[in-house]
């Protein structure tokens, strides 16, 4: 797929927090893309120095990249939704400081959203997946026929996956910037009760994870996850009644034992663990 010009505006937003290192990665691969026209929002949240000056030459020779800074350590929802309002896309695609996307990335969205229906929220990928030391993919293709299926196959594609209808983002609220975790989950959660997420069949961005990945702190993984659960055990039983409320009930239950024994076993016990698991799905 080559360049792509002249389409809709698509912003790609970027918290970031004390991650210099992987930032300029992250900005880069934004830069990359096929696809025009785009805006990139950094929100730096409070890093200590700021990181605009890690990052100062790179901005000053793309006028694209938009540098707004919060004056308190908020967390990433927080910079994620301050990004959301600031943006004239209409488009947002999220990215973390320490992930990246590939060039294709945008444009193979954009084509596949130009071609949709209203029904459709947003579109997701595959991801190429190193934060267990080894590159492994997570493929995102399952369909979900209804709102039930949905709840049932805990649909958490990453954060960076999904290329959203901004006018629907804003009407879903954004970002839960009270969970501690699981907050792209929760998002979708949302937006798939009145909508449907698309797939394009390749795989088009990087993870990584760093010391301070909530992905791998376990502390904040099992209080969002058990936060997430009480936020909407409602919601299963409405949509599928006592049959959906128990099997969702069984599912945390086993989400949080998993995470507890985590926290016993260790960090780097946990990783192996995951990676066995993924390599087995």
């Amino acid at each position: 797929m080559g360049e792509v010009k002249g389409g809709p505006l698509v912003s790609i937003l970027i918290p970031t927090h004390n991650r210099v290192f992987s930032l300029q990665r992250a900005i880069e691969s934004c830069l990359k893309q096929t696809y025009e026209p785009l805006e990139i929002l950094v929100v730096d949240d409070a890093s200590n120095p700021p990181a605009r000056e890690s990052v100062s030459e790179t901005i000053q020779h793309h006028p694209a990249i938009r540098w707004y800074r919060q004056e308190k350590n908020v967390g990433a929802p927080t910079a994620r939704n301050r990004g959301l309002h600031e943006s004239r896309g209409d488009y947002i695609c999220f990215l973390d400081d320490d992930d990246e996307l590939f060039p294709e990335k945008i444009a193979r969205q954009v084509e596949f959203l130009a071609s949709s229906d209203e029904s459709i929220f947003g579109v997701t990928h595959d991801v190429e997946d190193e934060r267990f030391g080894e590159r492994l993919v997570i493929r995102n293709a399952q369909h979900y026929p209804s709102y039930t299926s949905f709840l049932k196959g805990f649909a958490n594609t990453g954060t960076m996956a999904v290329l959203y209808k901004r006018s629907l983002l804003l009407d879903a609220g954004g970002f839960d910037e009270e969970l501690p975790s699981s907050q792209e989950y929760d998002l979708l959660i949302r937006l798939a009760k009145n909508g449907d997420l698309g797939y394009v069949p390749h795989i088009l961005s990087r993870l990584y994870a760093s010391k301070e990945s909530i992905s791998l702190n376990l502390s904040k993984k099992y209080k969002g996850s058990a936060m997430l659960y009480r936020r909407h055990y409602g919601r299963f039983y409405e949509v599928g009644g006592v049959s959906l409320w128990i099997k969702m009930t069984l599912k945390y239950g086993a989400i949080l034992m998993r995470i507890k024994l985590g926290q016993l076993i260790g960090v780097e016990a946990y990783k192996s663990w995951i990676r066995k698991g993924m390599k087995g799905s």
